[in-house]
């Protein structure tokens, strides 16, 4: 699978080389940064940032707008960005930015500026100093080089994994009351409104359902944090949905690119997850972050989030579910062709297969209720799709498994069934056979992505253009890369 992006350095603007997977260039990269804080919601502006005097007259003004365009032309963060990092809505921060709303609350001031590691002299505070321009922590949760520690110490229960205790201010500030009291139906409530939006999803893509989601996570942390519950089962269950809705926003990020933002909310969702004691759940969440991984072409990162995975019950997933277990196995396999590693790929499929068979213990959560036969076929199908790259007979293997998958996808799984579809169109072209019949296949995938709201799956489409340019000599061939390339050109997907 391949991410192609035009992504420029942050410091210097330059290209970044596709090799380079961090946010800066090599030389910025070799230049002196000051050093690091522990606190890991400091954003990391240039030193000199606060001796500017634009931002100097901001500050002392309480000129926010100016402020908040400096620091996302730094950070080369959106609003959405910059308000989940500070705690304000994204809809606020484009109102202060065109002068529309002046912001004036001294609690909001003050957590930006702790947030900004921003010297509160500037802003007129006389408390002691909330940090000088040389002592800030980088925002990067995908380059930090103890993401992985920390993923596996909140995983595992490790204490102090993180200084700061408690992940819930990663989730931006909620204006809306929470609630003071949850009972039995408020919970169902949440996972009422979590199946909706999952639905939504399923159906639309990320696009649509994140902004949603998300607002309804603000209210749903807050409220987690401060209510009181009827009971301990009670509490247990509102974690465990609190956990459920921020994987799913996590995973809604994730679908439209928004790789930073999809990082800090399955933090909070593995936060959640643990302290309800649902390891089912924080397995789900770590193979959310595998899947990411692999989308990044990181098929190792991949392996260590899934041996994490497979570590959170006590160190053995003989009790786990049979889903859990095939997904579990399927994800190896994946990272494993990615590597070109084929007997390890093949084994982990087989043991995918083995698991699925296993009679169901129990009922099935609702965060792996998509898992059918229909996703195992899939997942084995993309696997050997992945691996056909380098060899064929793998491509001839996973084209059956693709077709089936995308015959036995209902109309509740729109996305599923697209990305499906552009595997299975690849794989015609990785065989070199019955191409007439991938360009049917593949008009049908750019149709369904056309229906979605899913820039991840601009990706796949580019997968699918590379693996037919072999044959754009063919006129058939020719007019599908066409259009291909003109829904690619305009980076967004077809109306």
């Amino acid at each position: 699978m391949e991410h192609i992006e035009t992504r420029r350095c942050l410091r210097c603007g330059a290209v970044l080389r596709r090799r380079n997977h961090g946010e800066v260039c090599d030389p910025c990269g070799r230049a002196p940064r000051p050093p690091l804080r522990t606190d890991p919601l400091t954003v990391a502006l240039p030193a000199d940032f606060y001796t500017r005097r634009d931002v100097i007259a901001a500050l002392g003004t309480y000129d926010f707008a100016t402020f908040f365009r400096a620091v996302r032309a730094e950070l080369g963060l959106s609003q959405e960005g910059l308000g989940l990092l500070i705690g304000v809505d994204q809809s606020r921060v484009c109102k202060i930015e065109t002068g529309a709303q002046r912001l004036r609350d001294v609690a909001t001031v003050a957590r930006i500026a702790r947030v900004c590691a921003a010297p509160p002299g500037l802003l007129g505070f006389g408390a002691p100093p909330l940090g000088s321009a040389g002592s800030r922590q980088a925002v990067s949760w995908l380059e930090r080089r103890d993401f992985f520690t920390i993923v596996a110490g909140l995983a595992l229960g490790v204490p102090g994994t993180v200084a700061a205790g408690r992940l819930d201010h990663l989730v931006p500030a909620v204006e809306t009351e929470p609630l003071a009291h949850v009972g039995a139906t408020d919970v169902a409530r949440i996972e009422a409104a979590t199946a909706a939006f999952r639905s939504w999803d399923n159906q639309r893509g990320g696009g649509e359902a994140r902004g949603a989601a998300t607002a309804q996570l603000q209210w749903v942390v807050a409220t987690a944090h401060r209510a009181s519950c009827a009971g301990e089962e009670v509490r247990d269950r509102l974690l465990t949905a609190t956990a459920d809705l921020a994987a799913l926003a996590a995973f809604t990020h994730y679908d439209v690119e928004r790789h930073e933002d999809a990082r800090r909310l399955w933090l909070v969702a593995l936060d959640a997850a643990r302290e309800a004691r649902n390891t089912d759940l924080t397995s789900k969440v770590l193979r959310q972050m595998a899947h990411q991984a692999l989308h990044l072409d990181r098929p190792d990162e991949a392996l260590r989030l899934l041996q994490v995975a497979a570590a959170t019950s006590l160190g053995t997933t003989t009790d786990a579910p049979a889903a859990t277990l095939a997904e579990l196995a399927a994800y190896k396999g994946w990272a494993h062709a990615m590597a070109g590693r084929v007997g390890p790929c093949l084994r982990a499929l087989g043991r995918a297969e083995q698991a699925y068979a296993s009679p169901p213990a129990g009922d099935v959560p609702a965060w792996m209720s998509y898992f059918d036969v229909a996703e195992l076929n899939a997942l084995r199908g993309h696997c050997l799709h992945v691996l056909g790259y380098e060899r064929p007979e793998a491509a001839a293997q996973a084209e059956p498994l693709l077709r089936a998958a995308v015959e036995e996808r209902g109309a509740e799984h729109v996305r599923r069934k697209t990305l499906n579809q552009i595997a299975l169109a690849a794989t015609y072209f990785q065989r070199g056979q019955d191409i007439e019949e991938g360009i049917a296949v593949g008009y049908r995938a750019v149709a369904g992505a056309g229906s979605l709201s899913s820039p991840r799956a601009l990706s796949r489409l580019r997968a699918l253009a590379k693996v037919t340019a072999r044959y754009a000599k063919e006129s058939s061939v020719a007019t599908f890369r066409a259009r291909l390339q003109s829904v690619l050109a305009g980076g967004q997907l077809p109306a």
